[in-house]
């Protein structure tokens, strides 16, 4: 599972996603998330 940055909107918003490679879509939250992991935790 890998995480990263993106920004989105206007003015831009970080926000921290999962990347899952078996899928073309990106979910986000659309409150601030305050629990969520910003890494996996797993080294590369």
């Amino acid at each position: 599972l890998y995480y990263t940055t993106v920004k989105l909107g206007n003015p831009p918003v970080d926000y921290h996603v999962q990347i899952d490679t078996g899928s073309d879509i990106l979910w986000v939250t659309c409150n601030p998330c305050s629990g969520c992991p910003s890494s996996s935790g797993l080294s590369s």
